[in-house]
């Protein structure tokens, strides 16, 4: 009943190649009911894809930024998106 929809999600990890056990899925972004206009696609649904976390010191603060693509691969409506938080886990901020 709901449109095809990709979102970003983490889960906790053992080690590097096992997820934890029980596995949790934590929300990262999350389309909710009003999704940003640049992840809908001509073709219907919506795509967030490609995650690129990475945590930057500033003035000796951190921060994690992730890098996201969305829209509809390959048209001039596929965009690069960029979202930052404090935490690791969120919550995000868009910029």
């Amino acid at each position: 009943e709901s449109p095809h929809k990709t979102e970003i999600f983490a889960v906790k990890m053992q080690n590097f190649f096992k997820a934890a056990t029980p596995v949790e899925e934590i929300p990262i972004l999350t389309l909710g009911s009003n999704p940003f206009p640049a992840t809908k696609r001509t073709i219907g649904g919506y795509l967030v894809e490609g995650p690129r976390p990475v945590q930057v010191k500033i003035r000796g603060e951190s921060f994690y930024l992730v890098g996201f693509s969305s829209g509809d691969f390959p048209t001039d409506d596929y965009t690069l998106n960029f979202m930052w938080s404090k935490s690791m886990l969120g919550p995000y901020k868009p910029i």
